[in-house]
């Protein structure tokens, strides 16, 4: 998957489910955020999993999500993604 990621370069977000049943979507997070693409992470499960340090600034939302939440985060993370691009300039 990270190989396809690092190969395309449109991608200005991902949006990944925390529980994969028997892993989490961390690692491949970890690899996502080194990319430079910002993150929403989502779980039906409020606190059961430990977010590790280096991905707590992205937004995670417990599902469900409702449709303006989901557009509000959307809207968030890609500005959020563009303040941090001004910066660097």
């Amino acid at each position: 998957m990270i190989q396809y990621l690092k190969s395309e370069s449109d991608y200005s977000l991902a949006v990944l489910d925390i529980n994969l049943g028997s892993t989490t979507s961390y690692e491949l997070g970890k690899q996502v955020a080194a990319l430079g693409i910002p993150i929403i992470f989502a779980s039906g499960y409020d606190s059961k999993f430990d977010m590790p340090s280096e991905l707590r600034d992205f937004q995670h939302l417990t599902k469900p999500i409702d449709d303006k939440t989901f557009a509000t985060s959307i809207r968030n993370a890609l500005s959020k993604t563009s303040e941090d691009s001004d910066d660097q300039a």
